[in-house]
């Protein structure tokens, strides 16, 4: 997790390359069970999907996947920093992409799963969070 570090990178799934988050581009929404995982691109390779045809679009919506879900890791096993979040990062971090991509969700496991599952609804969980710890998600999410 980087806590808003202003020297955090990102990783393009699409083309492989490295750039900041605040230009990170929203462009692939992939359904998981009840919530939806995000793919942003880097600026280049979003403005290919945004003029590429119906085909064209998923090609690079399945490169995205391949890379994100067989390339999960570097040689030396470490898991790289892909632009990819969950649509519970994004609330929990106020819609705010760079900040989703920077801070994860903050919440913990437990509840991330509940939500993923349709158990608990989205909307009960606290937002702009910013890269909170867990615990104080915890405590805010038990709030009265």
């Amino acid at each position: 997790m980087t806590k808003n570090n202003p020297d955090y990178e990102t990783k393009c799934p699409h083309c492989k390359s490295t750039y900041h988050p605040k230009n990170a581009q929203p462009a692939i929404k992939e359904p998981l069970n009840k919530i939806y995982i995000l793919y942003a691109l880097c600026p280049e390779c979003k403005d290919k999907y945004d003029n590429a045809n119906k085909s064209e679009k998923i090609n690079i919506a399945n490169q995205c996947f391949l890379n994100f879900k067989k390339e999960g890791k570097d040689p030396a096993g470490e898991i790289y920093p892909w632009s990819v979040t969950t649509e519970i990062a994004l609330h929990t971090n106020g819609y705010d992409v760079d900040q989703a991509l920077m801070n994860g969700q903050s919440i913990p496991w437990e509840i991330y799963h509940l939500v993923e599952m349709g158990v608990v609804n989205l909307s009960s969980l606290p937002t702009n969070l910013f890269g909170e710890w867990p615990l104080c998600v915890e405590l805010k999410f038990n709030e009265p």
